[in-house]
């Protein structure tokens, strides 16, 4: 008899973890402007060392950068955060 496949609970679990490591590649692609081979050797790395999973380091990847984002929006606009605001006005147009 054969074992029953993963449920539909950890199908989700898992298409979620793939699309968060493949979020966090593109970032480090854009930021390093490499390959997407290259681009995984980080987060894989950073797994090993850590005893932790790829996909749990390219959450920790994306929540940084957006944490990065924030502060630096906040800069330019004088405040702390900007959770939901306008977009800034293109440059030229201030």
């Amino acid at each position: 008899m054969s074992e029953p496949g993963p449920t539909e609970e950890a199908r989700r679990q898992h298409l979620r973890a793939q699309a968060v490591v493949e979020q966090a590649k593109k970032l480090l692609m854009a930021r390093f402007e490499c390959g997407p081979d290259m681009a995984f050797e980080l987060p894989r790395g950073a797994s090993q060392d850590a005893n932790v999973k790829v996909h749990v380091v390219a959450e920790r990847l994306i929540e940084q950068r957006w944490v990065t984002i924030k502060k630096t929006w906040g800069k330019a606009r004088g405040t702390q955060c900007c959770p939901a605001g306008p977009s800034p006005d293109p440059p030229g147009k201030a």
